[in-house]
């Protein structure tokens, strides 16, 4: 498995990933998937220079998508780096892809000079299992997310 920094020639491969991320997840799969929307975003992370985006290849083929920024606090100057999704085709979880990743992850961010990494779980699928990894990784759970569907 090789994990790597994505480029715009990963574009459509990222996005059959966001809409099998999409399908799967009992959250994410009642909103319409917009590839249009997607795609810009992707060429957006790609591209910017605060942007963050890990692939994981096998093969020739993507199967594993991590994807974030590196931003100024709200209140601060100070930076941190938060996923916008973290996703492993399912054939592909259960090894150290996700591990692998994230590291890559946190080390193109210190190197942005972010000073905390924040990922986080939203698509309802194994969340127990996920968050379980990311405390064996050194992270501590430090927010609680909240939705209702209206």
């Amino acid at each position: 498995m090789i994990i790597r920094d994505a480029t715009l020639l990963d574009a459509e491969d990222l996005l059959r990933m966001g809409e099998l991320m999409h399908q799967e997840s009992p959250r994410f799969n009642k909103f319409t998937f917009d590839l249009d929307k997607t795609r810009k975003l992707i060429e957006f992370l790609v591209t910017n220079d605060n942007g963050i985006v890990i692939v994981a290849e096998r093969d020739g083929k993507l199967v594993g998508m991590l994807g974030g920024m590196v931003s100024e606090h709200f209140f601060s100057r100070d930076t941190y780096a938060c996923d916008f999704v973290v996703f492993i085709d399912p054939e592909y979880r259960g090894g150290s892809t996700a591990i692998r990743m994230i590291k890559l992850f946190e080390q193109r961010a210190k190197e942005l000079g972010a000073k905390e990494v924040s990922l986080g779980i939203s698509t309802e699928v194994n969340t127990e299992r996920t968050a379980n990894l990311y405390e064996k990784l050194g992270y501590i759970r430090s927010s609680v997310g909240t939705i209702k569907r209206i």
